[in-house]
């Protein structure tokens, strides 16, 4: 994450902060992106050394993971923050790890029963949830 944190804003290969033509972010996929790459490599990892594994516990697992990698990025991040640095840290690690944990679910799910079209409904009452709570609550968005 570090890294990637690099890439996006320090290096000079000028990375546009939104993809062209979409209210996309780049980093914000790229994070999504990453997150789900390590999440799949550490349950993969876990499923091979304990294959009895249930979904419970590789959620847990893949949020513990995701919870201190988000925490490190964060407490370097802090170093370069000027003003409300508590706000962010906390803002940071707090609202990455909740989004972690809804990833690390749907990544544990996908590899442990491999039920692709249960999946996708868990997704789409996800998708749908978070649209009718931002209706709900507009401040928010």
């Amino acid at each position: 994450m570090i890294f990637e944190w690099w890439v996006l804003y320090l290096s000079p290969f000028n990375i546009p902060e939104y993809i062209p033509f979409t209210p996309i972010k780049f980093n914000g996929l790229s994070l999504i992106a990453t997150t789900i790459v390590v999440l799949i490599i550490a349950i993969k990892k876990i499923l091979k050394t304990e294959p009895g594994t249930n979904t419970t516990k590789l959620t847990i697992l893949g949020s513990v993971i995701c919870f201190f990698a988000e925490l490190f990025f964060q407490f370097v991040h802090l170093f370069t923050l000027e003003s409300d640095k508590l706000y962010y840290f906390l803002r940071g690690v707090i609202g990455v790890s909740v989004f972690d944990v809804i990833i690390s679910f749907f990544v544990a799910f996908q590899i442990k029963t491999k039920k692709t079209g249960l999946l996708l409904i868990f997704i789409s009452v996800f998708v749908v949830s978070l649209k009718l709570i931002l209706l709900a609550f507009p401040s928010l968005s």
